[in-house]
């Protein structure tokens, strides 16, 4: 998750295009996560629970991988499965 765009933007030099952002930028944001509260969001956010409920673990991008894949699986929507495999410690205990 990464910290918001909305203040930011303005100081960057050249400032970025709102529209492009808004349209553009997706940002997975775990409910513990405190990052991305640094700044207004721009953009879609996928609000994700994170289940070791700490800040730090939850900033973990291991840990929102773990949590997309629980959630979502990983078939892509399609009846062929990809074979990606996830190895992961963090999942078992959360």
């Amino acid at each position: 998750s990464a910290p918001g765009l909305e203040s930011t933007a303005t100081i960057l030099s050249p400032e970025p295009d709102g529209d492009l952002l808004v349209r553009r930028i997706m940002n997975v944001v775990p409910d513990m996560d405190m990052v991305p509260r640094v700044d207004g969001q721009t953009g879609t956010v996928l609000n994700t629970i994170c289940p070791l409920r700490a800040p730090g673990p939850c900033h973990s991008l291991s840990v929102t991988m773990c949590e997309l894949l629980a959630s979502c699986g990983d078939g892509g929507g399609r009846d062929i499965p990809r074979g990606y495999v996830r190895k992961c410690d963090i999942c078992k205990s959360a």
